[in-house]
């Protein structure tokens, strides 16, 4: 979905690419499930907000995939700073579009959750592209 949204022209290979690195992509999910569960046992409310700041891991792993887990975990808490409600309003914005289906006896989510993945992968651009506004790199 990203190379739709960065106007690219996706290619059929591109279904596949996930499983190029699949021991990198079991071991992110298997840290970041351990981190969720580890802040929502110490409150729900925590828990809930990691889960949020969280949320573009998947996005910085495609752009960065030399990141280590914790790397792409800590890249995705800084890329967050600030934008936690606009994900939230967004997230429950999908939430009603989904639940919206059900009248459409779920035939609507075929139209539904691609416009739900575009619109998560157009959040990331705009978020990363606020956080390089905010983190200028500094060249020699």
């Amino acid at each position: 979905m990203l190379k739709l949204v960065r106007q690219a022209e996706p290619e059929f290979e591109d279904l596949f690419s996930g499983f190029q690195c699949w021991a990198k992509v079991t071991w992110t999910s298997i840290v970041y499930f351990v981190r969720v569960l580890l802040w929502l046992l110490l409150l729900v409310i925590p828990g809930l907000i990691k889960i949020v700041a969280y949320s573009q891991l998947w996005f910085v792993l495609q752009d960065e995939p030399e990141r280590s887990a914790s790397e792409a975990l800590k890249r995705s808490e800084e890329l967050m700073y600030g934008h936690k409600w606009k994900y939230v309003a967004l997230v429950l914005w999908c939430t009603l579009l989904v639940l919206a289906s059900i009248f459409t006896l779920f035939i609507g989510l075929f139209w539904f959750m691609p416009w739900i993945a575009a619109a998560q992968a157009q959040f990331y651009q705009e978020v990363k592209a606020d956080w390089e506004q905010r983190n200028p790199v500094v060249t020699e």
